[in-house]
């Protein structure tokens, strides 16, 4: 039983975050090694080695859930969200809020 003061999605983004060996995916910054002087400085604060945000930019990884069919953490978190929010159910957006708008927008239309 999950309770409001679980993380599933955040726990399995440290984990695999932690058990990248070589990240040969996007985005380029290789979790944060390969990030331009520019980015680190203003994402990490120019202090070398300190990643830790960039590490957490990972992306779709089977252990992190999928999205669209979500069993998984993303499935726990969106129930732990539900509850908290007093909703039947809650679904997570990518791409911010149009995304989420215009969906709202095709589906009262419909």
């Amino acid at each position: 039983m999950l309770s409001q003061s679980d993380t599933p999605l955040i726990d399995a983004i440290q984990r695999a975050s932690q058990s990248v060996r070589a990240p040969f995916f996007f985005p380029g910054h290789k979790m944060g090694e390969g990030a331009p002087a520019p980015l680190r400085e203003a994402v990490l604060g120019g202090a070398a080695g300190r990643t830790a945000p960039l590490r957490s930019d990972l992306p779709e990884l089977p252990e992190l859930d999928n999205l669209f069919s979500a069993e998984g953490p993303i499935h726990e978190a969106q129930q732990l969200a539900s509850e908290a929010f007093g909703a039947r159910s809650t679904h997570f957006l990518i791409n911010g809020s149009t995304g989420g708008g215009s969906t709202g927008g095709i589906l009262a239309a419909a």
